[in-house]
């Protein structure tokens, strides 16, 4: 046991390093000050009951430095409830246009909503290069000019980090921590062309370049459309993938702990479809460092002389490295905010991580934005 403790720790430990290398490996963007961007972009937007938060997602957009005739922004209506769409409408601007999914989803029979509405969207597309983000997303000014220009260079993918703002609470914070560790294992994915992960509410491709029927095999699944997009995208494009840091998005951190857990297992169904080739590999490292942790735990009162400095030892190195992980994250992408709630998130996280696993396999479906879906 005392050699298995051992050697889960070094493994985990190389991985932690490993994220952290890749990330020091993003290389600078240097766009020309001369530069005018001859690429056109068409932005895509599923929206849902967003009423609260959809006017400020279309306003960002418009505030980007990038030329006003070189983007169209579509919104698929997801069948809203609120006042989502005369939010929309009060911009009166030509260059948004509303599609309903009604109108494509003609007899309403779905799993998979929001890979209904990507499809709609890209058959609607004007423009070749789409760009994804989310209805309660606040994008950075210079989200579209530096995708733009990543294009021009070749890219025929990108995805890129997504962070929470206002980021206040326990359970805010214990989102965000929880997001650096999504974003570094996203990064050292593509930059090692090993796993392929992606967010839906930061990602852009060259729609020419899509496999055809692209969510076919998928849209037994609600969640996925992200990863699964960039899996199928990576079978004849994986060099030409990259992850670009410096256009973080942030959304609003959900308020409370049914709402999270609802959410994240939507996002563990996508599991199934990464539990394939080289991710599943990965994917067993964090489930057994903390699964470890029980183990450990359980055999206290089994064999105490043994598992009580062995369990110390374990969790303290384990607090370490996720530390050094989350810190370092922290410095990077918001290096103006003082790194919260880490100890109490840290003892929580082998509680939660094992949870949600098993919630995602015994109880599949979930309540997620007024629909039962799984």
């Amino acid at each position: 046991m005392i050699l298995l403790t051992v050697f889960i720790c070094l493994v985990y430990t190389f991985l932690i390093i490993n994220l952290m290398k890749h990330w020091e490996e993003i290389p600078a963007v240097n766009i020309p000050e001369e530069y005018q961007a001859k690429i056109k972009l068409s932005v895509v937007i599923i929206a849902r009951n967003e009423e609260g938060n959809i006017k400020k997602c279309i306003q960002s957009i418009l505030d980007n430095d990038f030329p006003i005739s070189s983007y169209e922004i579509i919104v698929v209506d997801d069948h809203s409830e609120d006042t989502t769409i005369q939010e929309i409408e009060g911009f009166a601007n030509e260059r948004i246009r509303v599609l309903h999914l009604g109108n494509f989803l003609k007899d309403g029979k779905t799993n998979a909503f929001k890979k209904a509405g990507i499809q709609y969207a890209l058959q609607n597309a004007k423009y070749n290069h789409i760009i994804h983000t989310d209805a309660d997303c606040v994008v950075p000014t210079n989200w579209l000019r530096i995708t733009a220009w990543n294009f021009k260079k070749g890219t025929k993918l990108q995805a890129g980090p997504v962070g929470f703002s206002p980021v206040h609470s326990f359970l805010s914070w214990f989102q965000q921590l929880d997001m650096y560790t999504l974003m570094a294992s996203t990064n050292a994915g593509i930059r090692s062309q090993n796993w392929y992960l992606a967010n839906g509410a930061n990602l852009a491709y060259a729609k020419s370049s899509l496999p055809q029927d692209i969510y076919k095999e998928s849209n037994r699944y609600a969640s996925g459309d992200d990863v699964y997009l960039i899996n199928r995208f990576a079978e004849n494009h994986g060099d030409e993938i990259v992850f670009e840091s410096l256009i973080p998005i942030r959304t609003t951190p959900i308020e409370n702990w049914k709402s999270f857990i609802n959410q994240r297992k939507r996002w563990a169904g996508k599991n199934r479809q990464l539990a394939k080739g080289k991710m599943k590999n990965i994917l067993i490292i964090p489930v057994i460092a903390n699964l470890w942790v029980f183990i450990l735990l359980l055999c206290i009162p089994i064999i105490p002389s043994i598992t009580l400095g062995l369990f110390a030892f374990y969790l303290l190195t384990k607090l370490m490295v996720d530390y050094v992980l989350l810190e370092y994250m922290q410095r990077k992408t918001r290096p103006k905010e003082k790194n919260k709630h880490f100890l109490l998130a840290f003892l929580m996280y082998p509680f939660y991580f094992l949870l949600v696993g098993f919630l995602s396999l015994v109880s599949p479906s979930y309540q997620w934005k007024a629909r039962k879906v799984q």
